[in-house]
């Protein structure tokens, strides 16, 4: 057997009604010896007797009083597995301090996934350790890379607010990327936003209706529409279907992690379900292709190391970075460097 890193866990999963026990007592031999714990799943009694580190909890098991029913011995752990907000929900009355929710990227042509937002959403404020599982392969890992680093941040957030700000900045860390500077107060950052006694989420979209919609998406559309003489209109922004939708209760918009939830279902009558289940699809421009091609050396006179330390707005060491990581496309660092290119556009001809 090969030698495994003592950070990862074996979970020994038998569903098939043969007698396993001799490969689970050798793989918790193996796991005492390298010091790795084990856990055995949806057999509680058995994990008990034999003294495991644990038990797994599938998805499946929806006995409430699955636990309740045994003396459990000291750091037993329970661990288990959902899809969903009623999955996630029963195991935590199940006892489980860690549960792997999954899947948060598309597995093979499935159209069911969680994205990373919707992953946020419904692990907001449980009590429990949430393992992000799903859809990730040896053909998309580059692709996703973005996507984990930016969960792997929210998910160490423990509050709704610092979570939103997050969600909606492309920068984390102002004062590192800007040389003796604070950032200034803005509606996403003040906290005295939030309404009192009103749900998280809709808290969430309050503050996307007073700032991300007409500092952002409106103005955007404003611009690019008259740029060419041409009348947009925003149906859904109708003043008495803003106000109707406001006293909707959050359970009728967001229903086991699925938002939208009464437009789908009227759209169910008249579209079918394939064109209203794809994930979403925007129209963003492709800055990160555009500097690694056409404007690299455009890009890379602008945000000259010598360059930058000499104007000394920025942190050159850090930007440089980015910019190298960029290219190598380990990271993509498109909108980021992009903010900071028009910074120094604007000030050549200043």
């Amino acid at each position: 057997m090969h030698q495994l890193s003592k950070d990862i866990c074996i979970i020994y999963r038998n569903y098939d009604n043969i007698d396993h026990l001799e490969n689970i007592l050798k793989l918790k031999k193996y796991c005492k010896n390298i010091k790795t714990k084990f856990y055995l799943s949806n057999d509680i009694k058995l994990s008990i007797k034999l003294r495991l580190d644990g038990v797994y909890i599938p998805s499946f098991n929806n006995k409430i009083n699955y636990v309740q029913n045994y003396s459990l011995p000291k750091n037993f752990d329970i661990v288990g597995s959902a899809h969903n907000i009623t999955e996630i929900n029963l195991k935590l009355k199940q006892k489980c301090s860690e549960i792997f929710l999954s899947p948060v990227f598309k597995v093979n042509k499935s159209k069911k996934f969680l994205g990373i937002n919707r992953f946020n959403f419904m692990t907001l404020n449980k009590k429990a350790y949430f393992i992000a599982l799903g859809g990730i392969s040896e053909k998309n890992y580059k692709n996703i890379g973005d996507k984990l680093y930016k969960m792997a941040d929210i998910i160490k957030i423990n509050n709704p607010q610092d979570m939103y700000l997050s969600l909606v900045s492309f920068w984390n860390n102002t004062e590192q990327i800007v040389l003796n500077s604070s950032e200034p107060m803005s509606t996403p950052r003040d906290y005295d936003n939030w309404v009192e006694n009103l749900d998280d989420r809709e808290n969430m979209m309050f503050l996307d209706t007073i700032s991300y919609l007409p500092d952002d998406i409106l103005t955007k559309v404003d611009r690019s529409s008259m740029a060419v003489s041409l009348e947009s209109r925003t149906p859904f922004l109708n003043h008495s279907l803003v106000e109707l939708s406001q006293r909707i209760p959050i359970e009728l918009k967001i229903k086991d992690g699925k938002g939208k939830w009464i437009l789908r279902n009227i759209l169910n009558d008249f579209i079918p379900a394939n064109f209203i289940d794809k994930p979403k699809t925007g129209f963003g421009i492709p800055i990160a292709e555009w500097l690694r091609g056409p404007l690299k050396e455009w890009a890379e006179a602008l945000i000259d190391s010598s360059r930058l330390k000499h104007d000394g707005y920025f942190n050159a060491e850090l930007v440089t970075n980015m910019w190298d990581k960029h290219l190598n496309k380990s990271r993509n660092y498109g909108h980021h460097l992009w903010s900071i290119l028009m910074f120094q556009a604007w000030l050549e001809k200043k």
